[in-house]
Parts: structure tokens; sequence; C-alpha cells
């Protein structure tokens, strides 16, 4: 029937339909853009536009969500709400599309397993007793076969200010995750799970799986954290407790997981499948199914829309955007010649780093890649985001690497970069 006469009304919130006038039930995925945007118009509430707007699949073709956006936005006499979306995703488009340029270097001891940043630190006003400030340019950095020592380090300083040591003695990391203040690791040989408080030093020990651990994630209130095994299980731990909170069993070996920024799922990737549980009782809400059999190294929940995208890539080579609540496949980064190591989703862009030496931004809401660094000179194996605007990887290669974006190439430091030139992005 004629989409003006399709009515919320006849909205089915559980099979995800609309019914027209002529009593067919049309899927909300498989709407157009203008059949969807009609709809739009009987509906009175936004939490209903957006839950049209995540299952729709003509939204998430490139080049059409920034129109329909505005299109909704102007029409619902929110001109200003579209306005200053566009106007921040040009600024951001914009800024990562300048050629990078290396801001600072560090030479680490052994290869570089994991960054952590923001890691805000107060200082110490000694003349006045009280913290003077919070430095939110630090990076916390974790090297492979070292131990468990944890480097700070100020990217505008030339060398680190701090080193968090571990307990003497005690063997590397297989795998950390890390919040402003704590650590969770898994001991590289016994396969034990481990909390450590920063502030005060103190370890606890959480529990172990049967085999190697291979990842661990920590939510941001640190009260949760997540780890994947060789034991094909995948395990949630009570940092408030000191104990194992679920056992989930996975069809193989989970290399990549993250807890989402509510704490109320947390997801999980094989080389076969995406899963993803509630926390509070265990139950699988979402599987998404892979095209073929590779490795998931990395799994990121989108913190800007966290109640529907989540990221994973590793060995295909690429992101695979998918929205977990329908398991439908939203959109793939791909142009990576090496396994995907790491990812960081931010507001307007998506950052990448690989085996094949170089990071990649790509435009979140396209899909088309901004910019191509060649950041290193081994594998890049992880990577962070420092506000406004800077870039740190580290990689095999003993490196951590700061980068900036500036307006102008303002010495040899520049990196190669490889651009390609997608859509432009206009402020409507």
């Amino acid at each position: 029937g004629d989409p003006r006469h399709l009515s919320s009304s006849y909205m089915d919130a559980k099979d995800e339909k609309v019914t027209t006038a002529g009593s067919k039930s049309i899927p909300w995925q498989d709407l157009d853009t203008r059949s969807f945007f009609m709809v739009y118009m009987f509906l009175g509430h936004l939490s209903d536009v957006l839950r049209a707007m995540r299952v729709c699949k003509a939204w998430a073709k490139a080049g059409e969500a920034e129109v329909i956006w505005a299109r909704m936005c102007d029409r619902a006499g929110w001109p200003q709400l579209g306005k200053v979306w566009f106007q921040q995703k040009y600024v951001d488009i914009c800024t990562f599309k300048r050629p990078a340029q290396v801001a600072s270097t560090l030479e680490c001891k052994s290869s570089v397993l994991k960054l952590f940043a923001p890691t805000p630190v107060e200082l110490f006003n000694w003349r006045t007793g009280r913290a003077a400030k919070v430095n939110r340019n630090l990076v916390a950095i974790a090297e492979a076969y070292t131990g468990t020592d944890l480097i700070i380090w100020d990217v505008n300083k030339a060398i680190p200010i701090r080193v968090d040591s571990g307990e003497e003695g005690s063997n590397s990391w297989s795998a950390l995750a890390i919040n402003p203040s704590k650590v969770v690791f898994a001991d590289s040989k016994d396969a034990r799970v481990i909390l450590r408080e920063l502030d005060t030093g103190v370890s606890y020990l959480l529990g172990k799986h049967n085999s190697t651990v291979t990842s661990v994630a920590i939510n941001k209130e640190g009260t949760l954290a997540l780890s994947g095994s060789y034991d094909n299980t995948v395990r949630l731990w009570d940092l408030q407790k000191y104990c194992q909170k679920l056992c989930l069993p996975v069809s193989q070996r989970s290399w990549g997981g993250a807890i989402h920024p509510s704490g109320e799922v947390i997801a999980a990737g094989t080389s076969r499948e995406l899963c993803v549980w509630r926390v509070h009782d265990g139950k699988c809400v979402g599987k998404m199914f892979l095209a073929s059999e590779r490795t998931i190294m990395a799994v990121k929940f989108d913190t800007e829309e966290p109640d529907t995208y989540i990221y994973c890539g590793g060995y295909d080579e690429k992101i695979t955007m998918w929205n977990y609540q329908s398991g439908q496949r939203v959109r793939t980064f791909a142009g990576h010649t090496g396994v995907v190591f790491d990812c960081v989703v931010l507001r307007s862009v998506l950052i990448t780093c690989s085996r094949d030496k170089s990071v990649k931004i790509y435009d979140k809401h396209t899909g088309l890649c901004l910019q191509t660094i060649a950041a290193h000179t081994m594998d890049v194996k992880t990577c962070v985001y420092l506000k406004p605007f800077r870039i740190v990887t580290g990689s095999f290669d003993r490196t951590v690497k700061v980068w900036d974006f500036p307006k102008r190439n303002r010495g040899p430091g520049a990196a190669e970069n490889t651009s390609t030139n997608g859509g432009e992005c206009t402020v409507m």
C-alpha cells in the first residue's frame, strides 16, 4: 500500500514489522528509505524512531544515513540537533583526513602487548596539599615477556614518568586489561586471572582457566572483568567480590571479548561466531555467524550507540559492524592485508591496526577509508585514542608512537599517507 498510510499503531514490537493499509506486513529491514521516512512521520517518540533505524537496511547503506538523519531532524523540529551532529562529524572527518605526523616516540625493552588510554592521574600540589590537576596525556604500556610491569608515559615527554611494578619473580602476562584504578591480567604459565589495585599495589587471585588465557576485558567502573581461553570457555569475574560470576562455554577458543558500557551484556568471538550474553543470568541474546572460519581478535561495543552496534575483526583482515539485537551485518571496513589486532570506535571514525604494519582510519557511517598510516616496521599490535585528535600505536618493533594530524606538514616526521578519496562530508 501507499507508505503514507503506514501507522505506528500497527507496529509489532516483537517481529519488527509494519502493517500497511492493505493488511500486508512489511519487515522494518525491508523498507526503502522513502517508506521508512513516511513511517517515521507517524512515530511520536524518538525511541521508536531510533529502534526502527537500527533494523532498516536502507539506513545502513553508505551515504544515506546522513540524508535520512538530516531530513528527520528538520521535519521533527530538531534542526539544531541535526546541525550539531553534522558539524561534529565534519570536524572529525576533516581532521583525520590530514596527513598523520609522528609527534613523539618511546623505545621499549620488548614488544608492546597492549596500550591503555586515557589514564588520568592527579598531580599533587605540595604547597596546597591538594591535587593540582588531572594529566590526560598519559598512556599505560604493557610489554610482552618482561614480567608484569606497567609503564606510565606522558606522551608530551621523552621518557616514562613511572613504572608500576608487579610482584617480584612473577611470570609474564598473556593478556591484560586496565581501567584508571585496576589492572586485571592472566599469568602466562598457570592461567590464573589476577586483579591488581593500582593505588595500593595489592593483588587478588580471582580464579583460573584450564588452559592459556588469550583475552581480558574490564569495564570502566572496575566492577566486572571478562576473560577468554584455550579451554573453550569465557568467564566473567566479579571484581567487588573477587570471584567468578559466570562460566560460559563456547564452540572454540576465544581470542577477543568486550563488556557493554552499561555492564548489562558481554560479548566474545571465536573463529566461527560472535556471541552476546546477558550478565545477570548468562543467557545468549545474540549470535552472529561469520562468513568464513577466521579467528576474531578484536571485539568492541560502540560507545556512541552502545545498545545497538558491535565491531569485530581478526584473521579475516577486516572489521565487521553488527547490529547484535537483530543479528544483521551492518557494514564492513576492508582494506587491511593482514590480521586486524585491535580497533578503536569513536564518534565518527573507526581506527584499526594490523599485522600489515599499518593503521587505518575509516568513516564509521559510510565505511570509507580516510587514511592509511604506514606506522611501524613490524606488526601494529595495539592502538588507543587521546583527545583531542591523537592516536597512539604500539608495535612488535618495540616502539610506541604518538600521531598528530596538523593542518600542515611541518617536518620530515610525516608518515607515508595512502589516503583514499572517499565521499566528501557536507554540513547540512
